[in-house]
């Protein structure tokens, strides 16, 4: 008897901790990462356009593309979201949402900024979401010749965009001089900044840049930027202010060129050597010299300052002008006419072991969706029960909410109880003159049984 007792407790155990315990903690896992998808894509069928795509069709393109990327279902369906709210058509957004999420990871961002960088171009430009490859090519080709990142584009483009657009600069004519701008020195707020400046002055100059344009003998207007393009403009107001003043031209090429240089000691890794210290020395006795002539009332520098509203607008004109900043503008002109595969080549670059690991992990958790949606009835029917359970309590007398504490603290006996029986087995064998107590503590535990089984009666009876 004592061996039946122990084998029997010891396989209760067994039981507990190694099948009981898991499957609920698996099922309360399952139910939660249910209920949270579920909850983001309610948020997304608030304003998708659901006679065009059923939510089911939705649901599905977000778990699949979670389990391609690794990216979870929460964070996808909160880009979607945004992508809608942006005016992505519901029709187009599960292909945008692919575009994002690839962008994003080649460009060391999260989705929601890849998809708000995105939008912002496509708006500004009037495009349709089938042309988010198109930009998030050109996005990353300008990360991969400028020193930016497709998240800190996606931050700042913004700023810049609708005044681009409203010039008829085209969105490869704008990346590329953000890669030149960049691969110069200028970080990329500064960048966005300084040419967001020049273009408005373009747009709109004032009387004093007029006279400056005018003494130069520049057509500084909206008409002659759309008739010779972006960069033939620029260079017709290089050359009007090269001609007027040759030492502008010395300065405007060694600073050019020491910018060059030392972007290539950067990407080299010499950014402490020696070499690269004297360039930065160099670069800023220029600068310095460079502001000193533009702050000269007579100086062509100072004109050309006011044309472009600041002398950081005129200096990211001058880097674009230059002729480092000729060669690499054509580069990324080229690439971004060719290369229609860069977010795919730095999607794929990221697909380290590591990478592929978490992406296990992530399908291993989406696979929980599917357990916690056959759950998620029998959590609202339990939901319900209590529910008509509170509501009933709610309305007891005083001497009957009494005897539901009462029936609570009994049942809160029952699992100790059992868990005692099983250990009142393995006494028996070791003394049979307990058995007798046994007896009797049996009889009483039938009475306790008698009266527990009347109240869950009762308990029914207010629940029905």
């Amino acid at each position: 008897m004592r061996k039946v007792g122990k084998n029997t407790e010891n396989i209760g155990k067994t039981l507990t901790t190694h099948v009981t315990a898991p499957l609920v903690g698996i099922g309360a896992m399952a139910i939660k990462a249910s209920n949270d998808f579920q909850d983001g894509m309610a948020k997304v069928s608030t304003i998708a356009d659901t006679t065009k795509v059923s939510m089911d069709t939705l649901n599905k393109g977000v778990i699949d593309l979670s389990n391609q990327t690794g990216l979870s279902v929460n964070e996808l369906a909160e880009a979607e979201y945004q992508a809608l709210s942006a005016s992505v058509d519901t029709g187009k957004v599960t292909e945008f949402l692919g575009v994002a999420t690839k962008a994003a990871k080649g460009g060391f961002t999260d989705t929601a900024t890849a998809v708000n960088g995105l939008t912002n171009v496509l708006n500004a430009y009037g495009m349709e979401a089938d042309k988010a490859n198109k930009i998030a090519n050109q996005m990353l080709i300008t990360q991969n010749l400028g020193k930016t990142t497709f998240g800190e584009l996606s931050r700042s483009m913004g700023k810049v965009t609708p005044v681009a657009a409203n010039l008829g600069v085209k969105t490869e004519e704008l990346f590329s001089s953000l890669a030149v701008t960049t691969a110069q020195g200028l970080d990329t707020a500064e960048s966005v900044t300084a040419i967001k400046a020049a273009m408005s002055n373009i747009i709109k100059p004032s009387k004093e840049a007029s006279e400056a344009a005018e003494q130069l003998g520049i057509d500084f207007s909206v008409s002659a930027l759309k008739s010779k393009g972006w960069i033939g403009f620029l260079k017709d107001v290089k050359k009007g202010l090269a001609n007027a003043s040759p030492e502008f031209k010395r300065v405007s090429n060694r600073s050019t060129e020491i910018a060059y240089k030392m972007a290539n000691m950067e990407r080299a890794g010499k950014k402490n050597s020696k070499e690269y210290k004297e360039l930065k020395k160099q670069s800023k006795g220029l600068s310095k010299e460079f502001e000193r002539l533009a702050k000269m009332s007579d100086s062509p520098i100072g004109a050309m300052s006011q044309m472009f509203g600041s002398v950081e607008g005129l200096n990211s004109i001058l880097m674009l002008t230059s002729d480092q900043g000729i060669n690499k503008y054509n580069e990324a002109m080229k690439q971004m006419g060719t290369n229609t595969t860069a977010v795919q080549d730095a999607y794929d670059k990221m697909q380290t072991p590591a990478e592929k690991f978490r992406q296990s992990l992530n399908r291993a958790n989406n696979s929980l969706l599917g357990v916690g949606g056959a759950l998620t009835p029998t959590m609202e029917t339990l939901g319900n029960v209590i529910n008509k359970v509170t509501d009933k309590i709610s309305k007891l007398t005083p001497k009957q909410q009494e005897i539901i504490v009462k029936f609570g603290l009994i049942a809160a006996s029952v699992g100790p109880v059992i868990f005692g029986v099983g250990k009142a087995t393995v006494g028996i064998s070791n003394t049979i003159t307990k058995i007798s107590k046994l007896t009797n503590n049996v009889k009483k535990a039938g009475g306790v049984l008698s009266w527990f089984m009347s109240q869950c009666g009762t308990c029914y009876f207010w629940c029905r």
